[in-house]
């Protein structure tokens, strides 16, 4: 019966006046076209657009730029054999000197540790000059005066005398590279900063200092080489004195978990307590944390197998050691600082002795160069802390 019923009510429908005349089927259309373009309306609006993009806040992360310039960053992967401890990173700072905010050192097993004492990446800006970093100094014949005051490459202030002498000045200071550029390697990469002699202050003077400077530093596994020049492209002679002032910070034990052999000088000028330090002690090892020391050593030697004058600065807790050796002839004085107790060591080349009078003399287009090769090695006693088994 249902399916008799259905039957007729179908070829009802079929013989209606509303199937022959085709007005449904154009409703159908009409219909189907109103949904399309309702939909294609709401996509000009950018209503689609709206519910199916998630809004994402803007980043308000900003990228420290000390001295307006960003930082320098040199990196390279330790191998994945070694067992000795490898340079993986340096950081510096072109828009300030090119000072150098950190090294980094890997030791297997143990990860990345920093070597010096310098103020977290983070916080460079908010702390300005009061920032923590390892500058460099150039320091150069200023202008002629009645009388001299000289602040060596050292940072020690000596006595002013009368006559007309130049006073000295420092080229570098806070200034911002001219000119900033960087190559990388295939084991690490190098960062290269210029000075052109000519500078213009913040009130709009420009001044001639008469000197160009190019500072680089380039990273590998095995060292890092670190090189200034400074050229006299003035027309009268110059006197120059380049020095660079890394601090070490000390293990987390202590400063009683350094120790220090010093190279061999024909002069030694202890600031703090000169009738307690011998030459011959200055040229053996040091177990720092027993007493203050503030010495500048004159007129450095070199051993017999080594590339220059050498210091050793030996972590007793992390078990390796930095060599730091002076490669240009240039550099004759090194200065030394470590305070009972303190967080830093100091180790400064200087191609000044701390004299009076710490400048090199020379003449127009004439350079004088200063480098320090830093490398790292396993201490004897250094055994890689083995990684803990893999739980079953």
């Amino acid at each position: 019966m249902e399916e008799t019923f259905f039957t007729r009510m179908m070829d009802r429908l079929r013989d209606s006046p509303l199937m022959r005349s085709g007005l449904l089927t154009a409703l159908l259309m009409a219909a189907v076209l109103l949904v399309f373009g309702g939909v294609w309306a709401a996509h000009m609006r950018g209503r689609i657009h709206r519910l199916r993009v998630i809004p994402v806040a803007p980043d308000t992360v900003q990228v420290p730029r000390p001295g307006g310039q960003e930082i320098a960053s040199l990196t390279r992967s330790p191998r994945a054999s070694s067992v000795t401890p490898e340079f993986v990173s340096a950081s510096l700072l072109p828009g300030i000197g090119m000072e150098v905010l950190q090294i980094s050192v890997n030791l297997p097993n143990r990860g990345e540790l920093p070597l010096l004492l310098s103020t977290p990446v983070n916080d460079l800006i908010a702390a300005g000059k009061r920032a923590q970093t390892s500058p460099f100094q150039v320091l150069i014949d200023g202008r002629a005066g009645p009388r001299r005051s000289t602040v060596n490459a050292l940072g020690q202030r000596a006595a002013d005398r009368a006559g007309p002498r130049r006073s000295t000045v420092n080229a570098l200071g806070q200034r911002a590279a001219d000119r900033a550029d960087d190559n990388t390697m295939p084991d690490g990469g190098e960062a290269i900063a210029y000075f052109y002699p000519t500078v213009t202050a913040a009130d709009g003077t420009v001044s001639e200092d008469g000197v160009e400077v190019r500072i680089s530093t380039l990273l590998s596994g095995r060292a890092v080489d670190i090189t200034m020049t400074a050229k006299n492209v003035s027309n009268t002679p110059r006197g120059i004195a380049l020095a660079w002032q890394p601090r070490f910070a000390v293990p987390d034990s202590g400063i009683g978990h350094f120790s220090l052999i010093l190279p061999s000088s024909d002069q030694t000028d202890d600031a703090r307590s000169a009738s307690a330090t011998s030459k011959s002690r200055l040229g053996s090892r040091i177990t720092l944390g027993t007493r203050d020391y503030d010495v500048t050593l004159a007129h450095l030697k070199r051993s017999f197998f080594s590339s220059g004058p050498e210091a050793q600065l030996r972590n007793l807790e992390s078990g390796y050691t930095l060599h730091l050796t002076a490669l240009s002839t240039s550099i004759r004085g090194l200065h030394f600082q470590a305070d009972r107790g303190g967080k830093s060591v100091l180790l400064a080349f200087s191609t000044s002795t701390g004299d009076d009078d710490p400048r090199t003399l020379i003449g127009p287009g004439e350079s004088m160069q200063w480098k320090v090769r830093m490398e790292v090695t396993a201490s004897p006693t250094y055994l890689p802390t083995q990684p803990e088994p893999a739980a079953e």
